[in-house]
């Protein structure tokens, strides 16, 4: 997509303009008008096939590491994403897959008051799907999930409608294992466990991506992300 962002003046006349018989090495000029002077503010947001958020400390960039070549810096403490990360997987046939981590959402982010995911929301709104991590070692895991949508409603209604996978990690925690079934009654989309550390459900995990990112890419969307 293409736009003038600002037109220049009219040029001014240059020395072949006063050429005559009694001036045949002119060497004077008039300036052309005045261009447009405008300031533009630019929004950045990333182009991903998937956009991974989750709350802090949920195993985000763990998981992008994981079925990834991203990189990004793993810790145990909070907000250990700053910036929006992207990831890409491969597959066998060359097909690439586009994951992009935004830093932590805390309750509050949609109103740009808390966390640092506030400013980093709009990276998921060109996203085809959405995975949700929680962390199943928590309390009641399925709270977080009620509070991801509720900051994704507040921010943009429009975001709910995108396909939505949730992705329950940690599940190599033993209080993980004894929430699994009743967290999965609870949620109306697909829950995947999975565990970053133990590489349990990596694979199946990938596979489910791409048969999600096969279901819903078109045409248009390939031309956008090349």
């Amino acid at each position: 997509q293409r736009f003038i962002a600002a037109r220049g003046g009219l040029g001014g006349k240059g020395n072949y303009y006063f050429l005559s018989n009694m001036n045949r090495a002119p060497v004077e000029c008039e300036l052309g008008a005045n261009g447009d002077k405008k300031k533009y503010k630019l929004e950045l947001q990333l182009i991903a096939h998937f956009g991974l958020l989750g709350f802090p400390n949920a195993g985000k960039s763990s998981l992008l590491r994981a079925i990834s070549r991203a990189r990004p810096i793993v810790g145990d403490y909070e907000f250990t994403t700053r910036q929006p990360q992207l990831g890409s997987i491969e597959y066998d046939d060359f097909v690439q897959i586009h994951v992009a981590d935004i830093p932590g959402i805390v309750p509050g982010a949609s109103k740009q008051e808390l966390g640092l995911g506030s400013k980093f929301l709009r990276h998921i709104e060109r996203c085809l799907a959405l995975l949700l991590i929680i962390d199943m070692s928590a309390e009641r895991p399925w709270e977080q999930y009620d509070l991801l949508m509720k900051e994704l409603r507040e921010y943009k209604t429009d975001l709910t409608k995108k396909p939505i996978t949730i992705i329950g990690n940690k599940m190599d925690d033993h209080d993980a294992k004894l929430q699994l079934e009743q967290t999965r009654q609870y949620l109306p989309y697909p829950l995947l466990p999975i565990s970053t550390v133990e590489k349990i459900n990596i694979d199946k995990l990938l596979l489910y991506l791409r048969k999600q990112y096969d279901e819903l890419i078109t045409d248009e969307w390939r031309d956008r992300i090349k």
